[in-house]
């Protein structure tokens, strides 16, 4: 007959925060309010600025989005299609 294994309860296996006397706080997710973008999705923003190269910027739901090859003045609305996606920055071409 083979003799069980016990289970060890030491001080590296434990849960520190869970017998901790401190109250632990969640953060809040970082991304509340916001929707993850993908590939793909279509967009209506307001031209804000115009970065280095000449590209429209516009702001979508706390992304920055950078129109590519564009031409518009601030202030104006544009559809855009996204194309690539980095972090918090989207790149978009117009839509037709």
């Amino acid at each position: 007959m083979r003799a069980r294994k016990r289970k060890r309860s030491d001080v590296y296996r434990t849960d520190m925060n869970r017998l901790s006397v401190y109250p632990s706080f969640r953060k809040p997710k970082e991304n509340m309010g916001r929707r993850h973008m993908r590939v793909g999705d279509i967009v209506k923003i307001r031209i804000t600025g115009v970065d280095d190269d000449g590209n429209p910027i516009g702001v979508y739901q706390g992304y920055t989005v950078v129109l590519i090859d564009s031409h518009f003045e601030p202030g104006q609305e544009v559809a855009a299609r996204i194309i690539e996606v980095h972090g918090r920055t989207l790149y978009a071409e117009k839509v037709e």
